[in-house]
């Protein structure tokens, strides 16, 4: 994600401004290199999450079932508890 607190992007986004902050000819374009890149993200995203489906075969997919869900669910609160050091 662009430049957005707690993500990668904004770090080095941060990073590279701090960089660049002595010189002018250097700070401008790097400016304006961040904020077109967070732009075009941003539009990427956007095209991508909540775009038209374009592929027929993709499009007939349904959504998870019950049983799918219920894998999903014991998996996920398995890896919670292997991440909180609760495994057993």
């Amino acid at each position: 994600m662009p430049g957005l607190p707690g993500t990668s992007g904004f770090v080095g986004e941060f990073m590279v401004i701090l960089a660049s902050s002595a010189r002018l000819l250097v700070r401008l374009p790097g400016r304006h290199t961040l904020i077109i890149g967070a732009a075009y993200t941003l539009w990427m995203v956007k095209r991508v999450v909540f775009g038209e489906v374009a592929n027929d075969k993709v499009a007939k997919l349904q959504d998870v079932q019950r049983r799918e869900a219920l894998v999903l669910r014991r998996w996920r609160s398995r890896c919670s508890c292997w991440a909180s050091g609760r495994s057993r």
